[in-house]
């Protein structure tokens, strides 16, 4: 068996940077939202802020006081 190479075996989720501070986002993170570009802190620091300009309140869904729209 001259000749073989061994190969360390690949993890199946890589670590990528976060795109904000540098430091790696944590691979459970990375699976549970595969497109997401931020680590946990930088997302806590800095909140996605969503334009709802644009929405009538007609067009909303009906939500209770529990939180729930009525048909849940």
């Amino acid at each position: 068996m001259a000749g073989k190479t061994t190969t360390k075996p690949q993890s199946k989720s890589k670590s990528k940077p976060c795109n904000l501070c540098g430091n790696p986002i944590a691979p459970a993170r990375l699976e549970a939202l595969p497109g997401v570009t931020t680590c946990i802190e930088c997302a806590k620091k800095h909140p996605r802020k969503v334009d709802t300009s644009g929405v009538e309140l007609s067009q909303a869904s009906p939500i209770n006081r529990n939180g729930f729209a009525p048909y849940d």
